[in-house]
């Protein structure tokens, strides 16, 4: 009866740890992804920042292009 009470605890222990270090693995994948969402999401900004930048410069060029050549 003893030794059947020691293993229950023992397994019950194990468990515990296991489903501990699941849980915590699961907040640090899920902050790692979060990271990664928002530098993905940052570099997408940027790239579309510059990206109308440079439709606005090509537009500001052209048009002062066509009116100084009438």
């Amino acid at each position: 009866m003893r030794d059947s009470l020691f293993y229950i605890i023992l397994i019950a222990t194990i468990i515990f740890f296991f489903l501990i270090f699941f849980i915590i693995y699961l907040a640090v994948y899920q902050n790692k992804k979060n990271q990664h969402f928002k530098q993905v999401l940052l570099q997408t900004q940027i790239e579309i920042q510059e990206q109308t930048l440079i439709n606005i410069s090509q537009e500001i060029h052209d048009n002062i292009g066509q009116v100084l050549s009438l």
